[in-house]
Parts: C-alpha cells; structure tokens; sequence
C-alpha cells in the first residue's frame, strides 16, 4: 500500500489526484481518470470501508484511463481488512437531539454551500444546524442560509473562531453538539456515527472524527499531505484516557480499542495528533459546558491563530474524562489551494501550539510540572521529527518555486512556534479589553 506521493508516468505531474470513498462490499464498476473539467487525473487515492468503518487508505495511479472493479478489489487484502471484534451492541432508542454548530465569515460561500447542502443529506434523524455568522461588522445579508433545513442562523461579533464555536455551543439544544468548518463537507453517517459512539461508550466526553482531503488539486494541497503523512491503514476506534489521576506524576494516556484492549501510549500533550483537528469532533454539550468551552484567547481570527481545539482535548483528559476518535464519522476537507496559504497556515499552526501549552499553564500551574517531567520524551519525540522534516528532499516533479516543501514548511513551524507566547499575550489583551469595553474600542 503506497505511502508515496503519487506522481504522474512522465514523473512531472503530482496533481490532480481523485479521492473516492468506497465500500469495499460494493466496489464500483469503474472509476475514470477523466477530469471533470478536463484532462485527467494522474493518481486515484480510495478510502476503503468495511461495514462503514475505514480500514485504509489505498494510493494508485492512474496509468490508464480508468481502474477496474476488479483491479481495485487485489488491493483490499491484508490484515486491515480482517474482520474485527463486535463492538458493543448499542440500542440506540429514541435518536438524542444533536446540535451541529459550523461557524463563518463568509470568506468561503460556495464552500458553506457545500458544507451545508451536505449537512441537509444527514441520516440521524434528529439535529439542528447553528451557522454562526462570525463577520466582526455585519456585512451583507445572508438569509439565504436559512434556506437550508433545520438552519439557525446566530451571529457573534466577537472575532474568533473559539467565540464563534461558545455562541454555537451557549445557543445548542442539543444532547450532543458536533463542530465543523465551513470549509468540510461531511458523509451522510456523520453525526449518526457520533451519536452511536456516545450511546456505546458513555465514559467518553468527546469524539473526534476521520478528516480526508476533498480535492488535491494543486501542489498546495500535496504539500500539505506529504507534511503531514496521515497513516494509510490501521485506522481504528481508539479510546483514550489517563492511566492514573491528572498531576506532576502521571500525564501518559493509554489507548484502548473496542474490546478494551491497551494498544499503545502516548502524553497527554500530544492527544491532538492522535484523536484529530476540529475540523470535525461532538461532545457531550454538559460536559462541554463545563469546562467553560474553547477558550477565546486561542484559535483562528486571533492572533494565536490556532490550538483552541487541541487545549480541549487535554483539558478533558486532565479531569479523568476518555476521548475517543471515530473513523466511521468521516468529513472531507479542502486544503489551502494556494502556496502562500498554506505557508502561512504551516507556520500559525506552529504559533497556535505554544500559545496552547502557555495557555494550560496558566490555567493549571500543575501542567508545569507535568511538561517539564515529561521534556526529555517530548523533546526526542519532536527532535526526531523535526530533524527528519529538515532531512526531507524536494520530491521529484515538485515545484520548487512554490518553497512549499517538506523542510520548507518545518522551518516555517518551528518559526510560529517561537512566536506562540508573546502572541497568546497579545491576545489576551485583547480579550481583556473586549470584556472591558463590551466589543471592541
């Protein structure tokens, strides 16, 4: 199972790459390399489902025109696609409410067309949609949202995608409240596979779901992949959770599949690699609630840019809660199409990570002891990581005008990390005043 870039037969071309989510109990009869908008593609990257639970991911070229059923199905062999253990069996009753909050500038209109038009094809039977309009002055009007099935249409002046996200979750009246980005769209089991695992595990305070790509369409989006490497197979429910009390002694969470088997460790400050992004993730809104939301000093429209979703991950295992990710609730996300975007992008995650830690510490001075006995694993842990990042090689077809490498974007991280601190600072103040003053001065 390819785990390579795909590249095109001349070894030039790198994109377009067609995704596909397949059921491997009802493979198609064909998938064309015939692009929509002409030409073609050059490499086919497949979702494999059994049962609606992903097993792997499958990356082909497109050396012909097309692939065949029957070429397609040689590659849903290996042990990704043995059977596994039952999961509980779960009388779901009466569907619970779910809130589904997506929140917005209105930066990407076509794209929260398509995030709700998919949100509209949901199966779970019983959910709202709050679309949260987060534009600091009210621009022009957008009641065509409400045009949508079961919309609500909120607005929140504050900037920032953590306020935005509390609106959504102070107004939700739901049981569950799912978040995603006005740039995803979601498959139609999506909040019913959220709800399945909250009906089966209720020790778990939260959920994160699986995230694809929507297109890869460009050498942005590329990059993007090969920076992050998403694994291509083993893609199974995991729950976590701290193998003993939260304090200066003891940060390791133990992950455990669906039989409860331990199946590996991790720290707690690196929950947010394993369980995803918030892109797409639901949460038990009481729970939610009480751990007071996203925290407005961090994430997207301030200047930390980012980390609001992972501080929340960490902030419920800190109080003995499990989290959970949950590869049947699958959403699809576009990348940052242009090579400035996604340079920028790389390097406010970087900022948005060392605000995030700062801004645990200051919350709970024990994450201090925490960090510092845990440093020497987490600085060999990132050191390797880095280091290899560094080491990484231009591939070849890539265009090395767009400085968008492997190495090219570490360096870029590594840089917003450094400014991760005085940036969380500036950001308070600003929050500060805004309480202050009732909005902005």
């Amino acid at each position: 199972m390819a785990s390579e870039p795909v590249h095109g037969g001349d070894g030039e071309r790198r994109f377009p790459i067609r995704i596909v989510v397949v059921d491997v109990e009802h493979p198609p009869e064909e998938i064309l390399a015939a692009h929509p908008r002409g030409g073609r593609y050059v490499g086919l990257w497949v979702l494999a489902r059994v049962g609606g639970e992903a097993r792997a991911v499958i990356k082909l070229p497109f050396v012909d025109d097309r692939i065949t059923a029957a070429e397609l199905v040689e590659h849903f062999r290996g042990r990704e696609f043995e059977p596994r253990a039952a999961a509980p069996a779960v009388d779901m009753g009466q569907p619970v409410l779910a809130s589904v909050v997506v929140c917005t500038t209105f930066e990407r209109e076509q794209e929260l067309h398509n995030c709700l038009a998919s949100l509209a094809a949901l199966d779970y039977p019983n959910y709202e949609v709050l679309v949260v309009d987060n534009r600091h002055a009210n621009g022009e009007s957008v009641g065509w949202v409400e045009d949508y099935p079961r919309v609500r249409l909120l607005r929140e002046s504050q900037p920032g995608l953590s306020a935005a996200r509390n609106r959504g979750l102070n107004a939700a009246a739901g049981e569950i409240v799912a978040f995603t980005d006005d740039d995803v769209t979601v498959d139609r089991g999506w909040l019913t596979a959220y709800a399945r695992r909250f009906a089966a595990h209720p020790e778990e305070a939260g959920v994160a779901g699986m995230i694809i790509p929507a297109e890869i369409e460009s050498e942005a989006q590329v990059a993007f992949e090969e920076y992050y490497q998403p694994p291509t197979s083993g893609l199974e429910p995991l729950s976590y959770r701290l193998e003993r009390p939260a304090g200066p002694h003891r940060t390791t969470l133990v992950a455990l599949n669906e039989a409860g088997d331990p199946v590996s460790r991790c720290s707690l400050y690196s929950i947010g690699s394993k369980v995803g992004g918030g892109a797409s993730m639901a949460f038990r809104t009481d729970l939610l609630r009480q751990i007071g939301g996203f925290d407005v000093r961090l994430g997207a429209g301030t200047p930390t840019h980012g980390g609001e979703d992972l501080v929340v991950w960490m902030q419920l295992a800190w109080r003995g809660y499990s989290v959970a990710f949950e590869p049947a609730s699958l959403a699809l996300h576009v990348h940052r199409r242009e090579d400035e975007e996604l340079r920028r992008q790389i390097e406010n995650y970087g900022v948005g990570f060392s605000a995030m830690m700062l801004a645990l510490v200051l919350e709970d001075p024990r994450h201090l002891a925490a960090m510092l006995r845990t440093t020497p694993e987490v600085v060999a842990v990132m050191g390797r990581l880095f280091l290899k990042r560094l080491r990484t090689k231009t591939p070849e077809g890539a265009d090395p005008a767009a400085k968008t490498g492997v190495s090219n974007l570490a360096l870029l991280e590594l840089h917003g990390m450094a400014r991760g601190p005085l940036a969380y600072a500036r950001s308070a103040r600003r929050a500060r005043r805004w309480r202050s003053a009732g909005g902005w001065e």
